[in-house]
């Protein structure tokens, strides 16, 4: 069992320590192959929305199961998280998983915007929308989806998915992670276009046609 992680908070009336150490070493496991190293991270089970929304600091969305903040995790207990949430319990492993990948990000590279980049390279890892498509017709404007409020306003997961997939199919890992560590915390959507074009050789734009062409 992997030791960078620890699970500082759960019920041992509700939840088995071993099921959930189990569960939390595969989720870190696929981060550590992904991206290669060891990050420190810390698990907070809870079981109530009450929970969630006193971490988030606002009323949360059913949707809202999982958050990631510095070096730590609180996410719902697979016990719960069909009861507290609009998810299946078969969606644990995939939003731990997804989570983890925001410490990693966090850690080692620190940018925080754009929200659709960090979210779309954790679905990635997470493999949540594997199965899943998504439409042109679906496909908004990646400036609309840059910064928190855009992204609570017009959240699109399988667009940030799809879109992270196609630039690890067509430039690889290593040119990913060279990009990643260009990002400044707080990335304007303007610098973050230059860097896109320097990094992949052509800008956003011309980047977005090619994936849309893969979807029709």
């Amino acid at each position: 069992m992997n030791s960078f992680f620890e699970i500082t908070k759960y019920d041992p009336k509700i939840d088995s320590e071993e099921l959930l150490k189990e569960q939390v070493n595969n989720a870190y496991e696929a981060n550590k192959l992904f991206f290669g190293q060891d990050v420190e991270i810390k698990i907070n089970i809870i079981y109530k929305r009450e929970e969630m929304n006193q971490v988030q600091g606002r009323k949360t969305d059913d949707w809202i199961v999982g958050t990631a903040r510095n070096d730590q995790i609180t996410i719902f207990s697979p016990e719960v998280f069909d009861k507290v949430s609009n998810h299946s319990r078969s969606d644990f492993n995939f939003v731990l998983t997804h989570e983890i990948t925001h410490i990693f990000t966090d850690k080692m590279y620190g940018f925080k915007f754009p929200v659709w980049f960090k979210e779309g390279l954790a679905g990635y890892v997470a493999e949540q929308y594997k199965q899943s498509t998504i439409n042109t017709e679906n496909v908004q404007d990646f400036q609309m989806l840059h910064g928190y409020k855009d992204w609570q306003e017009h959240p699109n997961y399988r667009q940030a998915y799809s879109f992270i997939n196609y630039i690890v199919k067509n430039a690889g890992k290593d040119k990913l992670f060279e990009f990643c560590s260009k990002l400044e915390e707080k990335e304007s959507y303007e610098d973050f276009c230059q860097k896109f074009k320097e990094n992949f050789g052509d800008d956003l734009d011309k980047y977005k046609q090619k994936w849309m062409q893969k979807l029709i």
